[in-house]
């Protein structure tokens, strides 16, 4: 436990160290905040005075889009890290009862959100977004100890010793100051500093090490306590956001993203021009003869001054034809005569639209499109994160190289979603550490906190197609179990009612991976070869209710009694097993 001498401290506020540590981080953070949430849009693009002027480029920035929705697209899949099954929750050294309390603890942390939900709701966001920020526990008035986001714009110096820390200092806002001295019981009411903007950073200051947590006040450069308090946890209750430590400084630490931004901002930039050429040539041009104006009747002139309708502006005479015409106005042609030149035989000669080129449009879409892929296969591994839909009739491609192919192309995407499950179990592990240790002292010894990994990338189809592909080549059973459970898993991915039946009934149907020919074959008893050829007919004499209701083995010895009465059938019925299956079944019903 390393407690930070005051002589240090009044150094370390005075002289602020990480200083430019934290200056870059926040520059990294903007910039990452830019791209991801669209914070800060109408400042981020750059003007290129070689190919636009000052009004171009205001109306190519008023009206760009931010890549809020690129990355929101390039991210999705990483729910399924926080959504997957399986995974588990213990902790060492607690009783049952302290087990029950710790659980319901974190189960309304923060927010009322679970600890994973905090996790997945704003650690996630700042390893993205702000990657040195940290996550510092918080303790209120009544005790309870809280996660809590601080970003590096209140950070004002740190030590980091990998993802933990040496200490932190915040540099306090005035409405933080006064709830921070409120609460030591400090009288403030003659602190005319703190009485002014409250989002202003004000001269108090916040210093946390492993010992203390004070508060001190900078005063024209003399650093003055102001309140201390133990640090219950013993150690500076906080981590790093991010655990990618950068090879070129190990104090510096990077977001997830960090390889795509430069790609981003290209996709930024190209957008809005792209915005901005649909603007100017999105219009297709119209084109009419001169329709004559109907208030002068074409003279220009209206009781000695000039038509009001067709007389433009700065004009002193009017031009005796429509200056904008309407869809209800008629041009009228005289028709040729027989022998004789004029009138009108083709209208589309005179009226119509021509419509802009749109190959630059084509091209331009396509190079979105271009940097859209590269930023996932840089982010994801892969030149596909989507997978295939499997074969088709006819196919040239084997199911075997279809599905060797979908394997290589998922393999990296499991790959990334197991780095990101790595640092949310290893960050959750240590905010539990925290609260933990606030909770029951010694007594706590860590907690062991994993995340399922059980992510279904495949469509169903291609699952199915794999299982049928394993049963013709005689796959062991536990491995055709799997793969149905996967499939299964896809297939009512949304319907959690319809995946808990479909799941029970893989321990209810006797030989679940064989036809009744199948089985037949085997010489099985009479009982299990009955229940096999009349599961579909009993299945469906059940509710979804029953079915959810009942556990296995209750379901099980119901098929059983259902099959067993199908077995009470006269002695000419009962076929030997050398009869084929199909006669034996039609000859029972």
């Amino acid at each position: 436990m390393a407690k930070i001498s005051f002589d240090k401290v009044q150094l370390i506020v005075k002289n602020n160290p990480a200083k430019s540590l934290i200056s870059n981080a926040r520059e990294i953070s903007q910039k990452l905040q830019l791209n991801i949430l669209g914070t800060g849009i109408d400042q981020a693009l750059k003007r290129n005075d070689y190919f636009e002027n000052a009004d171009v480029f205001k109306v190519r920035n008023e009206n760009a889009t931010s890549n809020a929705d690129l990355f929101a697209r390039l991210l999705h899949r990483e729910e399924m890290v926080f959504t997957a099954k399986g995974g588990a929750c213990a902790y060492t050294g607690l009783s049952d009862v302290q087990t029950v309390k710790m659980d319901a603890t974190l189960d309304t942390i923060r927010y009322n959100m679970t600890i994973r939900t905090w996790i997945k709701e704003f650690a996630l966001q700042a390893y993205r977004v702000d990657p040195m920020a940290v996550l510092f526990i918080e303790v209120d008035a009544n005790n309870n100890s809280y996660p809590t986001y601080k970003s590096t714009d209140c950070i004002y110096d740190y030590q980091t010793n990998g993802r933990k820390l040496e200490y932190i200092c915040f540099r306090l806002t005035n409405s933080e100051a006064v709830q921070l001295l409120t609460n030591a019981k400090i009288d403030i009411s003659n602190e005319s500093d703190l009485k002014g903007d409250p989002d202003k950073y004000s001269m108090y200051y916040r210093f946390v090490d492993d010992a203390e947590d004070r508060i001190v006040k900078n005063s024209d450069g003399t650093i003055i306590l102001i309140d201390s308090i133990p640090n219950v946890f013993k150690v500076v209750p906080a981590i790093i956001a991010s655990n990618l430590i950068d090879f070129k400084n190990n104090q510096n630490f990077l977001s997830p993203i960090s390889k795509t931004v430069e790609l981003a901002d290209t996709y930024l930039q190209d957008r809005s021009i792209r915005d901005l050429s649909k603007k100017y040539s999105g219009f297709p041009k119209g084109y009419e003869p001169l329709l004559k104006c109907e208030k002068c009747a074409g003279v220009g002139f209206l009781s000695g001054n000039a038509c009001p309708d067709c007389t433009p502006a700065g004009a002193d005479k009017g031009l005796g034809f429509k200056l904008r015409t309407k869809v209800a106005d008629i041009a009228r042609f005289p028709l040729p005569k027989e022998g004789q030149q004029g009138g009108i035989q083709d209208p589309s000669k005179f009226f119509g639209y021509i419509a802009p080129p749109i190959d630059v449009w084509n091209k331009q879409d396509t190079a979105l499109n271009d940097i859209e892929t590269a930023m996932n296969d840089t982010y994801w591994g892969t030149t596909s994160v989507q997978s295939t839909t499997g074969p088709t009739v006819g196919d040239k491609h084997s199911f075997k190289e279809t599905a060797t192919k979908t394997l290589s192309d998922l393999q990296p995407v499991y790959l990334r979603l197991n780095k990101t499950a790595d640092w949310a179990e290893t960050t959750e592990n240590a905010l539990c550490d925290f609260i933990g240790f606030q909770l029951f002292g010694a007594t706590f010894k860590g907690s062991v906190r994993t995340y399922g990994r059980y992510y279904i990338l495949e469509t169903p189809d291609e699952l199915m197609e794999q299982y049928l592909d394993m049963k013709t080549k005689g796959a062991p059973q536990t491995a055709l179990f799997d793969v149905l459970s996967k499939y299964y898993h896809a297939m009512y991915a949304n319907d959690q009612r319809q995946l808990a039946i479909k799941l029970k009934l893989m321990d209810v149907e006797p030989f679940i991976h064989q036809t009744a020919v199948q089985v037949q074959a085997n010489n099985p008893s009479r009982i299990d070869f009955f229940t096999k050829i009349y599961f579909s007919e009993w299945l469906a004499t059940k509710d979804d209710a029953f079915l959810l209701q009942k556990t296995k083995e209750l379901l099980l010895a119901d098929l059983t009694a259902y099959a067993t009465t199908k077995m009470v059938l006269p002695a000419d019925l009962l076929v030997p097993p050398t009869v084929s299956i199909s006669e034996t079944i039609r000859n029972a019903n």
